[in-house]
């Protein structure tokens, strides 16, 4: 008799082949992985080797090149026996690492066991009479139902791990399909599943069957086994539809379809057996399905919430400036507060003695210039020292309610008056009214004005913008929620540029060559 290594790290499968050719005389090895397969092979000689692909330390591919680079071992007949939904693409790979055949799982018992008579015979190997010579490949101590429930079984097992693996909803669906087709030797399968109200389909074996005719009987089918939750088998079909099995493809939770097998070969109908094995499968792709979807959306949501919390620090970040910002204007405003004060007492001081200098001058024409153009200069001041106790405090506000429709339009004209710049007007239908300073409101829009028109030395248009707008919990303005009324200035001037952008409310900061740098800062103490 032969010698046999069966390498196949499940159990059940192994031990069912190892029960099959054990039962016919044949001395069988047994390896869980391809790295004791390696050692076991040179320890012995066996005369031929089935071999899973997929398998631990190394897969079946890489044992069987390993495998070809031993001396003596050469030419050993190898035999992949691997689950259907990796068998796409294995054929060639089985004949590039010198393989003789490949199989799928479940097969047949009949059709392993001719297999591998046949390649032990090929190699001038004895052959076990009870199957060279028997009308029955089954004449075994294992009856023929047995021995084919026994790797159904086993490869039903070895098949729900490959299925529970899969992250790629249609690899699996079609793996479940091809297995299917094999579990029950037909000639078309179907896997129709719903999608967000379509429909996508997976065939197993014929891929034919595309035409919208072809898909009416599984379809009709279909919506009777989503209904019941129920398989539904039917006989012969006008047609070439032949015996036919239809099933569920549900969870507990929720179902997502249904398989269809049929075969326009079959003589007879499929049994419960069958039914039970399309069941199991069926049961097993649908649960790797689920979790298919679920990792999905799992996903999903965590790069959902990994935006939301960039956003979140983002709008943080620029939170936290702004009150660095506020602080930093606070603080200086205490500052030039004080220094304003101070620095008004001593030109009332001096505005008076300049006013009792022009009283008792003697009218001469220089000394008379002179003390006006002193006192000219102290009212400068005076008006810069106003600028710095309004950044300071803000002034005394003295609010009442106003139209700033109005406002703005009279405040806008009167700064351009005489100027080569337009002022254009988008003032909103029904603008609520505010409780404003009028004054201090008037400094702002003056100010905003005179920047837009210092920016366009070659004349051209102001846009002035009024609307209402509501403030609510997620917005980044540092504002109590409710009902607001926005203006904005628009000007086609030059820009600022990307550098100042963050020092143009600073105090005396300015590009202009005769500016103080208050306008805008004052505009901002004020808001």
């Amino acid at each position: 008799m032969a010698e046999i290594m069966i390498v196949e790290d499940h159990a059940l499968s192994r031990q069912v082949l190892t029960n099959l050719f054990t039962s016919l005389g044949h001395r069988v090895l047994e390896a869980t992985d391809g790295t004791a397969a390696l050692s076991l092979v040179q320890a012995n000689h066996p005369d031929l080797i089935i071999s899973d692909i997929l398998l631990p330390t190394i897969d079946g591919i890489e044992f069987a090149r390993q495998l070809r680079s031993l001396p003596g071992k050469e030419d050993t007949p190898i035999i992949f026996y691997s689950a259907t939904c990796r068998l796409q693409g294995e054929l060639s790979l089985g004949q590039k690492c010198g393989t003789c055949q490949v199989i799928p799982k479940p097969s047949d018992p009949q059709y392993i066991l001719a297999t591998v008579n046949d390649l032990l015979a090929k190699n001038g190997k004895e052959v076990s009479p009870k199957v060279m010579h028997t009308s029955s490949p089954y004449d075994s101590p294992f009856g023929a139902s047995s021995l084919t429930a026994g790797l159904q079984l086993a490869t039903l097992a070895d098949l729900s791990f490959s299925l529970i693996s899969q992250r790629n909803p249609e690899q699996l669906l079609s793996c479940a399909s091809r297995a299917a087709g094999e579990f029950l030797n037909c000639n078309s399968l179907l896997t129709i599943c719903l999608d967000d109200g379509g429909k996508r389909y997976y065939w197993g074996r014929s891929e034919n069957c595309n035409c919208e005719s072809s898909l009416s009987v599984p379809e009709a089918i279909g919506e009777q086994v989503m209904r019941d939750l129920a398989p539904v088998s039917w006989g012969p079909i006008a047609g070439s539809w032949g015996y036919g099995l239809a099933v569920p493809f549900t969870t507990s939770g929720c179902a997502y379809g249904w398989h269809c097998v049929w075969d326009e070969d079959k003589t007879a109908a499929y049994t419960d057996k069958d039914r039970e094995l399309i069941m199991t499968l069926s049961a097993y792709s649908a649960l790797a399905y689920e979790n298919i979807l679920l990792f999905g959306a799992l996903n999903k949501n965590e790069k959902h919430l990994e935006e939301l919390v960039e956003e979140r620090t983002a709008k943080l970040k620029e939170t936290r400036t702004e009150l660095l910002n506020v602080q930093r204007l606070e603080s200086l405003g205490i500052l030039a507060g004080g220094i304003a004060h101070n620095f008004n007492n001593a030109l009332t001081a001096i505005l008076g003695h300049i006013q009792v200098a022009k009283i008792m001058s003697t009218y001469e024409e220089g000394v008379v210039r002179n003390l006006k153009l002193a006192e000219d200069a102290c009212f400068e001041a005076q008006d810069l020292t106003k600028k710095l106790l309004t950044f300071a405090k803000g002034g005394r506000p003295a609010k009442k309610v106003t139209a700033l429709g109005p406002l703005l339009r009279d405040t806008v004209l009167f700064v351009l008056e005489d100027s080569a710049v337009m002022a254009k007007f988008q003032i909103a239908l029904g603008l609520a009214a505010v409780e404003i300073d009028q004054g201090q409101i008037k400094q702002v829009i003056a100010n905003l004005i005179l920047n837009a028109q210092q920016a366009m030395t070659e004349g051209g248009a102001i846009l002035i913008e009024a609307g209402n707008v509501e403030i609510d919990e997620d917005s980044s303005l540092l504002l109590p929620q409710g009902a607001y009324v926005r203006f904005s200035v628009t000007d086609t001037g030059v820009g600022i540029a990307p550098e100042n952008l963050n020092n143009i409310f600073d105090p005396f900061f300015t590009t202009k060559e005769l500016g103080n740098g208050l306008g805008l800062a004052t505009a901002f103490s004020i808001v």
